[in-house]
């Protein structure tokens, strides 16, 4: 296969299908190529903020959320991951409950594929059962190698890709001077994988030729991983893990 090719091809399949429109007060619609978790296209809005720029959803995710029947208002473990999922993608929360960043004109390419990436993750909260929220997966994830000694990480890596946009990654592990790189997601289904091959092609020309990636994932993500989606990851050699499965973690990512 072509691999360059492909990679070209699907990287301009992105930016054919993401429209941008201009409107009155010079407010900019951004709608892209990804879908909620309720099959409605992800989108948001740039607006001008004196010699800022202001990327915001406008409240439209919490406000979806709550008619899913996940209350955000109340203290609990849905409103924990959706805080720290603003958190750690750079955005904020305003008083009426927009996700929003201020930025400068020249970071406004990196915000847009900020906001995708945070949507499409926040999205993920419909789709958490109470028993995975208990669990507190991502907490869950982070507690198990922090209190290890059997691997060699460090946390919140970011990569520069050819479009210039940061791409972030959860974990680096290092092991026999191989960087392995690790995500960490609940599920994977159609638009997780695509925002997946997304970062890592768009990452390869910075990256080590020997770098490899893994999707770490709760038991049930793990077993509802589609064939298809497998097939597209295996493509890239891109390696699925089940956090439950202790002992491949060990052999996968250990030191």
């Amino acid at each position: 296969m072509d691999v360059e090719k492909i990679k070209d091809d699907y990287m301009n399949f992105i930016k054919e299908n993401t429209k941008i429109n201009i409107h009155e007060n010079e407010i900019i619609s951004i709608n892209t190529p990804f879908v909620d978790s309720f099959g409605e296209g992800i989108s948001f809005s740039i607006e001008h903020n004196d010699r800022l720029y202001k990327v915001t959803d406008n409240g439209f995710a919490y406000w979806e959320l709550g008619l899913a029947g996940i209350d955000l208002s109340r203290k609990g473990k849905r409103k924990e991951i959706f805080n720290n999922s603003i958190t750690f993608h750079g955005f904020s929360l305003g008083d009426n409950n927009e996700i929003y960043r201020l930025i400068p004109k020249k970071e406004i390419s990196q915000s847009i594929h900020d906001m995708t990436q945070l949507l499409i993750n926040i999205y993920d909260l419909t789709y958490l059962s109470r028993h995975n929220v208990a669990d507190q997966f991502y907490q869950d994830v982070d507690s198990y190698f922090n209190n290890s000694d059997r691997f060699n990480f460090f946390q919140d890596f970011s990569l520069t890709g050819k479009s210039q946009l940061n791409h972030r990654f959860n974990y680096v592990f290092i092991q026999d001077k191989i960087n392995k790189l690790a995500r960490v997601h609940t599920r994977l289904d159609k638009q997780q994988v695509n925002s997946i091959l997304t970062s890592w092609l768009d990452t390869s020309l910075v990256r080590k030729p020997n770098e490899e990636l893994y999707i770490i994932l709760s038991e049930e993500g793990f077993q509802n991983v589609s064939e298809e989606n497998l097939i597209a990851l295996d493509s890239y050699k891109i390696t699925p893990l089940n956090f439950n499965d202790k002992d491949n973690l060990v052999r996968k990512l250990g030191a």
